[in-house]
């Protein structure tokens, strides 16, 4: 009884994910005829209209959506990002990396030793901090990435609608004890992000399969 509804379960996860890539290639579609109509146009007029999709403009581009929508926050680098959420989510240090990640390795990030984490960390920390649709989008995007732009971030998307992705805050309880649930909340939405990609596809990149060094 179990298989069959996981069964069902993976059924519903892979025709969304099919949906959801057929609607992201016809996106792209678009984008490359407008790209192909933009190409007769100086040079002047397309600034002011299209963005070249570089790894700067779109961590540029990134910022300047989330500015929009966040009472004009500015960032000047990842750390500084981060530094934001940690106050905005409640999570801070060892409750955003738990056990996923080395101590060692996320304050590389936050100090800005490390310029460009993988695409795997920024999405890894996306969950960590509780975010969703636009918000996670435009985080990934501000590690200089597309998202999304592959089936693993469908899957990552679809947790994020319909799994148990557990994003409620935690307030009780002595600092120490909430900074453990916290912690605990983080590696659970992990490791459930993490089932969810390897029942899927075994074969995908995981995100908290081994600690980053």
């Amino acid at each position: 009884m179990k298989n069959d509804q996981n069964q069902k379960n993976i059924e519903k996860l892979t025709a969304w994910v099919n949906k959801q890539e057929a609607k992201y290639l016809k996106k792209i579609k678009k984008e490359n005829d407008k790209k192909k109509k933009l190409s007769s146009i100086s040079k002047k007029q397309v600034k002011g209209d299209y963005v070249i999709a570089n790894t700067a403009a779109t961590v540029n581009m990134g910022v300047k959506d989330y500015v929009k929508s966040n009472s004009n926050k500015k960032f000047e680098n990842i750390g500084d990002m981060i530094m934001f959420y940690e106050g905005k989510s409640g999570k801070t240090g060892p409750a955003v990396y738990a056990d996923w990640m080395t101590k060692q390795y996320y304050y590389s990030i936050v100090n800005g030793k490390i310029k460009r984490p993988d695409k795997k960390v920024a999405i890894g920390l996306a969950i960590a901090f509780g975010l969703k649709a636009a918000e996670m989008k435009s985080f990934v995007e501000n590690f200089g990435y597309s998202f999304p732009n592959e089936k693993r971030d469908l899957v990552v998307e679809y947790f994020c609608l319909f799994g148990d992705y557990d994003t409620k805050r935690i307030e009780k309880g002595t600092q120490q004890e909430v900074d453990r649930a916290k912690g605990r909340q983080t590696m659970s939405n992990i490791s459930a992000l993490d089932d969810l990609i390897y029942t899927f596809d075994k074969n995908m990149d995981l995100i908290g399969s081994k600690k980053e060094n």
